[in-house]
């Protein structure tokens, strides 16, 4: 009967040990996956930065076609009044633009 006992007890401590032993593989895994996923959010955040910078820039540059687009199209139909009034319309924005 104690030969039982003693054997039920060596199992259940095997059975202990392996759980605690996988646990510890299990959290090895989690740490070096959430790792993986720290190393990705930087990335992703970089690649937003340079996105954000990207559209800034032809925000930008869209911005400058729209002021002189109604300048061109009426240079086109040659509505050459209507062309004096919006160029001095744009000489302030002009000005910044060298500066």
């Amino acid at each position: 009967m104690s030969e039982n006992i003693i054997l039920i007890l060596l199992l259940l401590i095997a059975f202990f040990l392996y759980s605690s032993w996988r646990k510890k593989n299990d959290s090895d895994t989690m740490s070096i996956e959430l790792s993986n996923l720290e190393e990705g959010l930087k990335s992703l955040k970089n690649w937003v930065e340079i996105t954000e910078k990207s559209n800034k820039t032809i925000a930008k540059k869209l911005a400058e076609a729209k002021r002189y687009n109604k300048y061109l199209y009426l240079s086109r139909e040659h509505h050459m009044f209507d062309v004096l009034d919006e160029f001095l319309k744009q000489a302030p924005n002009l000005e910044k633009d060298e500066q």
